[in-house]
């Protein structure tokens, strides 16, 4: 990530003043970075630094979590399996055993200082330019990355904050032995016969390296014999399967970004009598297998209302071609209370769903249906019979009860949710 302190144009001359952390380059197009004693504004000069790679406490000798190498030092040839034995090449024990790096440590400057602040990470890049820099009112109007307008903004500052992917904003990829370049241009253009302030453009330019050698904790495996027993999954009755958007099950566990969306099906092994339909009648998710632990979010709940439909059109019952499967679709989502403190950003996530599945009648009741939140109407409806049924939902009372009949709560497999793509929104 890249941090700059940004300063006026004077005389036609740029001044720009950076701190670069490890990957990332913020770069322009002036020969010669130097300080104008004259300008208002408060401009540190911060060198190129390496920090120093973090030491991993589980291991008696301090291994640095990852080091970035060059493709000339990336030695695969010498780690393919040969027939027989041979002494361990130089270059692979200084990859075994690597000198820590003699990085120096600076201070970053204060956000308040930071006129001209960039973060680049793996699939998008923010902008965040300070307003102080322009006395022209309305000034975003003239500012673009590449031929991306300021989409947000504050009193204080405005926004550029846009996937890599996209292509009005001229991202120019390259790729280089070391590394993946991403640049653009930030460009100011004030309109108008007169110049108030002059303009400007700042190329920015985002390395993303290409080889790491990560380093972690051996593993003691502790064997144990015997003879271990264990029953077939699914044997009978209910099952709640994770799938894929064309429908087939996912016999491995899928890691999902925030926002994608989880396929669940809920359906019975030993089949339904003509005249019963399969419902779901609650779901909620937590970070642990254990059904009973928190915190807990209810995405399905009162019988068959579809909750969390009114937050996000992705929360939905889908159609079935069978009445004896009950489909439907999930955002993937992250507890708020968990993030940062106990599942640090950057690591996986785990998400378990628990629904509590149920036979009844084929055609839907207050008590046994499959309720949508369709927001264009809006109201609720109900996935295959009359809407009536679904009036509850938007109500403050229960939906009824379901007096002694039996219920069972099933448990899907791991959803794995990737939280690197969260940490850059607390560091804008």
């Amino acid at each position: 990530m890249g941090e700059c302190t940004f300063a006026l144009l004077v005389r036609g001359v740029l001044f720009l003043f950076c701190y670069f952390a490890p990957g990332y380059t913020f770069s322009s197009n002036g020969s010669e970075l130097y300080r104008d004693p004259e300008l208002k504004w408060k401009a540190v000069s911060r060198a190129l630094v390496e920090e120093m790679p973090k030491v991993n406490p589980t291991v008696y000798s301090p291994l640095p979590d990852f080091l970035r190498v060059p493709a000339t030092d990336d030695f695969k040839s010498l780690l393919r399996p040969d027939p027989g034995a041979r002494e361990v090449p130089d270059e692979v024990k200084r990859i075994l055993n690597p000198h820590p790096s003699m990085g120096v440590k600076s201070d970053r400057p204060a956000p308040s200082d930071l006129l001209l602040k960039v973060v680049c990470y793996m699939d998008r890049i923010y902008v965040r330019v300070s307003q102080s820099l322009f006395t022209r009112r309305r000034a975003h109007r003239s500012l673009k990355l590449g031929r991306c307008g300021v989409n947000a903004g504050d009193r204080n500052f405005y926004y550029f904050i846009y996937p890599l992917r996209t292509r009005r904003c001229d991202f120019t990829r390259t790729l280089l032995p070391d590394f993946l370049s991403v640049a653009t241009t930030l460009r100011y253009d004030p309109p108008g016969e007169v110049l108030w302030e002059l303009p400007f453009t700042v190329t920015i330019q985002c390395k993303l390296h290409r080889f790491h050698h990560v380093y972690s904790s051996g593993i003691d495996p502790n064997l144990r014999g015997g003879t271990i027993s264990k029953s077939l999954t699914y044997v009978a009755g209910s099952q709640l399967i994770v799938k894929d958007s064309s429908g087939q099950e996912l016999m491995a566990p899928q890691t999902y970004n925030l926002g994608d969306t989880i396929y669940f099906e809920a359906s019975l092994v030993d089949g339904l009598d003509p005249d019963q339909r399969l419902y779901v009648n609650k779901c909620y998710m937590t970070a642990s297998e254990d059904s009973s632990s928190n915190p807990q979010y209810v995405v399905i709940d009162k019988l068959g209302c579809m909750l969390a439909g009114r937050i996000t059109y992705e929360n939905r019952f889908m159609t079935a071609n069978l009445k004896n499967s009950v489909k439907f679709a999930i955002s993937a989502m992250i507890f708020k209370e968990l993030l940062g403190s106990v599942i640090p950003a950057g690591q996986e996530f785990m998400l378990y769903m628990h629904c509590e599945i149920a036979r009844g009648p084929a055609t839907a009741t207050t008590t046994r249906k499959s309720c949508n939140y369709v927001d264009s109407l809006p109201r609720w409806r109900e996935l295959y019979d009359r809407d009536t049924v679904c009036t509850c939902c938007s109500l403050r009372e229960s939906c009824g009860s379901l007096g002694r009949a039996s219920t069972t709560l099933y448990t899907s497999t791991a959803l794995v949710i990737d939280t690197l793509a969260l940490e850059p929104t607390s560091k804008l």
